[in-house]
């Protein structure tokens, strides 16, 4: 074997080693136990959820430097969150959920997979849709994205602050008193990024478990959030239903969202009386 076939053979084995190393890690962060991260940024948002005008203050430490940082609406932002924080109530911490993790990770895997960040997956599959290969949904859901790489309390912080999202989707979600369970699945990949999911929902039972007995047919929001690479602020809109829908991207181009105003009836004139003399 020539010198110059060795070299070619060496060079096709390192790419192949890289390309089984990548598949390898993306695997072991998507395995069936869920990893100590995405446990812990469960930890950090039940720790938000359970006194939130105390978790303001990891917020409050940032706004020294934090002016400094690319971002869609500067300081204003931040201050907001702290704000919401300091007038929110405590929550109940969420329960995870192995079950509800299951679409976290599909969803997760096929971001990388396909470079695309966007609640719309492969086969225009929703959230919703999603959850429900799995389980059947009682109450509200909601799912929340993120493709920032940092640690629980950053990604948590990160969702918190809600710059650039309108109506502060990502926040809402997180504190949201009706969910009960939630969970979260993570992927870093080494050519597509980095990506988080977060769902919570009211409650989800396996397919094969009897719901309970319900006297009232109460109907719980659906919300949905996303954020966008580009630099350009996600937007969202609300439906006639009162169901949150979020703006979703393709190939990450930025979303304009345009509301129509409500329409309705004119109101008919009023008769006008008349008094006939006696």
């Amino acid at each position: 074997m020539s010198l110059m076939q060795s070299k070619k053979l060496f060079r096709v084995f390192i790419s192949l080693l890289v390309f089984l190393s990548a598949n390898v890690m993306v695997q072991a962060q998507t395995a069936s136990e869920p990893s100590a991260f995405e446990r812990e940024v469960l930890s950090e948002i039940n720790l938000a959820r359970s006194n939130p005008p105390a978790y303001a203050s990891h917020l409050m430490a940032m706004r020294e430097n934090y002016k400094s940082r690319m971002t869609f609406e500067g300081i204003k932002a931040l201050d907001e969150a702290i704000v919401a924080l300091k007038g929110s109530t405590a929550l109940a911490p969420l329960e995870w959920s192995d079950l509800l993790r299951k679409p976290a990770v599909d969803h997760a895997l096929d971001m990388a997979k396909t470079g695309e960040f966007s609640h719309t997956g492969s086969g225009n599959s929703t959230p919703k849709q999603r959850i429900e290969r799995y389980g059947n949904i009682k109450g509200g859901y909601g799912e929340t994205l993120n493709p920032q790489k940092g640690t629980p309390r950053e990604v948590v912080i990160f969702w918190l602050i809600d710059d650039g999202v309108l109506n502060r989707m990502h926040r809402e979600v997180l504190l949201d008193k009706d969910y009960k369970q939630g969970a979260v699945a993570m992927v870093d990949d080494s050519k597509t990024g980095f990506y988080c999911v977060f769902l919570g929902v009211g409650n989800i039972l396996a397919k094969n478990d009897t719901p309970p007995v319900s006297t009232s047919a109460k109907t719980e929001p659906t919300t949905a959030t996303t954020t966008t690479r580009s630099m350009t602020p996600a937007t969202t809109t609300t439906t006639t239903t009162g169901a949150k829908t979020p703006a979703t991207t393709t190939n990450k181009k930025p979303v304009t969202v345009t509301k129509k105003p409500a329409t309705s009836k004119p109101k008919p004139k009023p008769k006008s009386k008349t008094k006939s003399n006696p």
